[in-house]
């Protein structure tokens, strides 16, 4: 897993690759480095736990902060890897990356959506929503979360729910909702739903 991403040091915007590999040789740990991309130069590296190893974690990268969903959920300083916080996970059945608008993370975790403080990873708020089937998608204050038969949507401050769209009784929602210009869509058993809004 890689992520790219543009960023300023010493007045300059550079290139870095943050990279996550399975170089280890231990399968409960992950290495996770970044590489300046016009030079080769390896920035830092370090390692992180996993939970499972068959996982390929997932970046969220957002105000000098990567996100890290392994097992624990890290949040590590962009420029050195170092631990900010990180939050167990427990035996976490998905490995569904996390989301943030820099204030606060994101995350499904067991029928569950979580919100934590960014800067101190506390629990904001959790709401048990059986059935997720894909990350939170986050656009003006509303989580949108594909459910294994529709769509719920949550505010993004309390967690309360705004609305819930059923598309199919037996319809298995396959990725995360897309949202532009009003549309939410939304992909199950091979058919793509465009929805309002609301």
């Amino acid at each position: 897993m890689w992520d790219l991403m543009t960023r300023t040091a010493g007045g300059c915007k550079k290139l870095t690759l943050f990279v996550v590999g399975d170089r280890s040789g231990n399968p409960t740990t992950r290495q996770i480095g970044a590489v300046d991309v016009s030079t080769g130069t390896r920035e830092w590296k370090r390692s992180i736990g996993i939970s499972n190893p068959f996982y390929q974690p997932s970046l969220c990268i957002v105000n000098g902060v990567i996100y890290c969903r392994t097992g624990p959920l890290y949040a590590l300083n962009l420029t050195d890897g170092s631990t900010r916080w990180s939050y167990p996970l427990g035996t976490s059945d998905a490995n569904l990356e996390p989301v943030s608008d820099g204030s606060t993370v994101y995350f499904v975790l067991n029928d569950s959506v979580r919100a934590l403080d960014a800067e101190s990873g506390e629990l904001r708020w959790r709401v048990d929503l059986p059935g997720v089937a894909s990350r939170p998608t986050l656009t003006d204050g509303t989580l949108y979360v594909g459910l294994e038969n529709g769509l719920a949507a949550l505010d993004s401050t309390t967690g309360n729910e705004r609305f819930r769209v059923t598309i199919s009784d037996s319809g298995t929602v396959s990725t995360s909702p897309i949202i532009a210009g009003g549309t939410v869509y939304l992909a199950a058993d091979q058919t793509l739903y465009a929805l309002t809004a609301q």
